[in-house]
């Protein structure tokens, strides 16, 4: 997740340059939109793995196999188009992050039996403050989620209002409606993805019998 961050960090102010190829454009563009499903995904697998959730094997297993697709692509569509001169080196500390990945998503999904039956029947005082991490960390992309998702609904309904009303569009008057409707949106879309998240993680059942 690190690593992801950083990479959509220095990716981000290449797009300024205007004398790119299009074709550059069109890499740094799509490894931010990676970037930012990796991140979120990443954080919810980290909020699977503190709270202890039975579907932390399966988010992880998705959640790495999306970043060595995506590695496997920029590998490709590197190699491929003329524009691109990757060193060596470059190509070898891929395949070095895809075969990691691949040993994590082994090693997730092959816990021993022994270690799963040997597991503790009590809630001990670090599951109980896993359990708090997790339900932050899963607060925040209730509120991230819905504040997204509210965004767009808000900036959809302002657009299709302005348009049903005939609204006057001098000097971006209809634009800015929307765009009002949208901020709206993120408010409310903020406060509903908090409350089903606190919701569900306070019905959610732990992987460890208390």
């Amino acid at each position: 997740m690190a690593m992801t961050a950083y990479r959509a960090w220095s990716a981000w102010p290449a797009l300024n340059d205007y004398d790119l190829p299009l074709a550059a454009t069109w890499l740094i563009e799509g490894e931010l939109i990676v970037g930012a499903i990796s991140l979120i995904g990443g954080l919810f697998v980290l909020a699977a793995a503190l709270g202890h959730m039975r579907v932390y094997p399966w988010a992880f297993t998705f959640w790495q196999g999306f970043n060595i697709l995506a590695l496997l692509a920029v590998a490709i569509y590197t190699a491929i188009y003329p524009y691109f001169v990757m060193a060596p080196l470059t190509y070898v500390y891929w395949l070095g992050e895809i075969l990691i990945g691949i040993a994590c998503i082994i090693i997730v999904r092959s816990k021993p039996a022994a270690e799963r039956q040997s597991m503790p029947q009590t809630q001990t005082s670090e599951s109980v403050a896993f359990s708090v991490a997790a339900r932050i960390i899963l607060a925040f992309l209730g509120i991230l989620l819905g504040g997204f998702i509210g965004f767009w609904l808000g900036l959809g309904l302002g657009a299709v209002i302005s348009e049903a009303t005939n609204m006057s569009c001098f000097e971006g008057a209809c634009g800015y409606f929307a765009v009002l409707l949208g901020l709206a949106g993120v408010l409310v879309g903020a406060i509903i993805g908090l409350v089903l998240a606190l919701y569900w993680t306070r019905r959610k059942k732990p992987a460890v019998t208390p």
